[in-house]
């Protein structure tokens, strides 16, 4: 094994790898699974360049397609970058998501694991869907954004949030680097004036949408479905959540009340 620091990062990807190695999943996913881990436990620190695809394939046993599948993927996610002079790098940590909600995943040890957020993309659509109609008047335009989670540093979780841009318009304006970091369950409420009173969530297995599929590195998975609702019975956001096969177990709140929380 190599004294150096690259060859030392590289030794415990490796050990990772092997761990990885046990699932059944996917050569491409034991792989980005190990290379998120070893990104949470800090074996590469933010700024830190992060190993050449010829590199990787010379100390691990994988094809230089598996390869490229997974740092595209993480270059996707943020969570890489291609640096000018330096070639890929760490991206800076991602902040931790205060108080969640819907992302609510348990650890071994019965504790709900820390989720990182980062703003992928914010535009305006217009929806036919069900769940719009109670958002917007027909024809009116809904802000989306979407978002990347880390569960533990380990696990990618992907979301869509809708939301009326007239009704919340820091929202469409702020900085996104700011809403990175931001719970908007509270934000609605702080900011906003417009605390939740009631939320409906529904789960369902599915193939995940191609777009998504990339982003997260997995083609099946769960789709978690949120609609908020204000104490008048106005729509406040509807948001859906990309979970991929393999995440730990995500605790769904049956109930939800402004004093108490979640329960269930």
């Amino acid at each position: 094994m190599s004294g150096d620091p690259a060859g030392v990062a590289l030794s415990r990807l490796v050990r990772l790898l092997e761990a990885e190695s046990r699932s059944n999943e996917p050569k491409h996913r034991q792989l980005l699974q190990a290379i998120e881990r070893s990104l949470g436990d800090g074996v590469w620190q933010p700024g830190d360049r992060f190993p050449t695809e010829a590199e990787l394939q010379r100390a691990l046993p994988f094809s230089l397609g598996t390869i490229q599948r997974a740092i595209q993927t993480l270059k996707g996610q943020g969570r890489l970058l291609r640096g000018r002079r330096r070639g890929t790098v760490v991206a800076d940590s991602a902040p931790v998501l205060p108080d969640p909600l819907h992302l609510r995943f348990m650890g071994e040890d019965g504790q709900v694991l820390a989720v990182s957020t980062r703003t992928l993309t914010r535009r305006s659509i217009v929806s036919r869907a069900h769940w719009a109609r109670g958002l917007a008047r027909p024809g009116q335009q809904l802000l989306r954004i979407d978002r990347l989670f880390s569960v533990d540093g380990r696990w990618p979780v992907g979301s869509r949030f809708y939301a009326n841009p007239a009704r919340f318009p820091a929202l469409a304006i702020r900085p996104a680097r700011d809403l990175a970091g931001e719970n908007f369950k509270l934000l609605l409420g702080r900011e906003f004036g417009h605390p939740i009173a009631s939320i409906v969530q529904t789960v369902q297995a599915l193939r995940l949408p191609l777009s998504m599929a990339r982003v997260l590195g997995a083609v099946e998975g769960l789709r978690v479905d949120v609609l908020a609702r204000g104490a008048d019975g106005t729509a406040l956001y509807y948001q859906e959540i990309f979970v991929p096969g393999g995440a730990p177990p995500l605790a769904v709140a049956a109930s939800f009340s402004p004093a108490g929380g979640q329960r269930g």
